[in-house]
């Protein structure tokens, strides 16, 4: 049975966009701001590509005292959206080549975000990259957030392709972990974390750059 690529999964945030160290910007921000010094850089990390259920579990684990976590979340997107207004929205190198490349040779696309789909339409639409994606599959259409691969899982059906042939694009840890256990091929581009001793060996391949990636495809070495 050929392993040749025919489609390719992609993560968004700190994948597609530079939007991790945004998070972690407002995050602490606001921590510092209510006296929840509970919530730093490390726990945002550690929470990078899981859903909103799954995060609001890890909050409770924190046992603030008084904690408003719908109140804490609201403010978080707000300040994320506040400075996408101002700053625009922070695209990854080589994610546009990439994705007309991927559209003008046939391969299948899909976007793949424990992000509810209202806020990644704030960040696809006005770029216009919807069009690109053969599939969108948001946080809101399942029930286990990454680590478990049910999105993945999902994203696959819904392109109708076999899991040896997809290739997925992830930058978390998290984000690795459900797509090795998918099946599916995970390919790291690192954002905030270089892959550690537990993420290697579930490795496909690791590449700088979404632009890496493209050559490597281009090439047909992926």
């Amino acid at each position: 049975m050929s392993n040749k690529i025919q489609a390719v999964i992609f993560d968004m945030d700190g994948l597609m966009f530079d939007t991790e160290h945004l998070w972690i910007k407002v995050a602490t921000k606001l921590s510092k701001k209510y006296g929840y010094y509970q919530i730093d850089k490390n726990f945002v990390v550690n929470n990078l590509g899981t859903t909103v259920v799954d995060i609001k579990k890890s909050f409770e684990k924190l046992n603030i005292p008084n904690f408003n976590f719908e109140k804490f979340r609201g403010e978080y997107i707000d300040g994320m959206l506040e400075d996408i207004e101002l700053n625009g929205i922070p695209i990854k190198k080589g994610l546009l080549q990439l994705l007309v490349y991927l559209k003008q040779n046939g391969y299948k696309t899909a976007l793949a975000s424990s992000t509810y789909r209202p806020l990644i339409d704030k960040y696809i639409l006005p770029i216009g990259i919807e069009q690109y994606f053969d599939v969108i599959v948001s946080g809101d259409l399942v029930t286990h957030g990454k680590p478990d691969p049910e999105i993945f899982n999902l994203a696959v059906t819904k392109l109708g392709v076999q899991k040896q042939n997809t290739v997925i694009l992830e930058d978390s840890f998290n984000g690795i972990r459900a797509a090795y256990a998918s099946g599916c091929k995970p390919v790291m581009i690192p954002d905030i974390l270089q892959p550690n001793e537990q993420i290697k060996p579930m490795l496909h391949k690791k590449y700088k750059s979404l632009l890496a990636f493209l050559s490597a495809l281009k090439n047909e070495e992926v």
